[in-house]
């Protein structure tokens, strides 16, 4: 999945926030433009969270904060000292 049109909602959501905040001094403009900016910070989270960690499949083996790549196979499967090869 593209991740261009989400960034592109998240950064319309910001601008449109900014300007409704900023350009416009009625009480229901205020309230579009904090709407807008919540929206803005949400689903930037969102784009930048990893998918794996937010589900419930995640592999416990694995540490996903650890530097260097992630292993795309599972840890039993890996190379190495002490591993079984098949």
């Amino acid at each position: 999945m593209s991740r261009r049109a989400p960034a592109a909602l998240v950064l319309t959501c910001l601008l449109a926030g900014v300007v409704l905040m900023i350009g416009f001094d009625t009480a229901l403009t205020r309230a579009l433009g904090v709407a807008c900016l919540f929206a803005f910070v949400a689903g930037g989270l969102f784009l930048i969270v990893d998918p794996v960690l937010l589900s419930d499949e995640a592999d416990p083996s694995v540490d996903r904060f650890a530097p260097g790549p992630i292993p795309m196979r599972p840890h039993h499967e890996q190379e190495g000292p002490g591993c079984r090869r098949s």
